[in-house]
């Protein structure tokens, strides 16, 4: 039987993910912040950190495998943070779409 992508399920999978992207950012709060980068910038960075994301993915090694996957998350939520204009952090709900 198929599972189902409940909210719960959801919920719980992204406090979990969540907290390993948070994590990684604290580790490297003394950088510069993010808004100091260009969008074209963090996209290499993202890019760069998907083939560690891959090779991760290859070498069978579970626990980097999801530090790469928030490191990849990180650049992205970052590009997303960059390009966020005023009213877009109101709940505008995408869902069931």
């Amino acid at each position: 039987m198929p599972r189902e992508n409940t909210r719960e399920g959801i919920d719980e999978a992204l406090a979990d993910f969540t907290t390993h992207m948070r994590h990684k950012l604290l580790c490297v709060r003394h950088r510069p912040h993010w808004k100091e980068s260009s969008i074209a910038f963090l996209l290499a960075r993202a890019k760069e950190e998907l083939v560690e994301l891959e090779e991760a993915i290859a070498s069978g090694d579970r626990k980097a495998v999801v530090r790469e996957a928030a490191d990849v998350a990180n650049f992205i939520m970052m590009i997303s943070d960059n390009e966020q204009w005023s009213g877009t952090r109101q709940a505008d709900s995408h869902e069931g779409r």
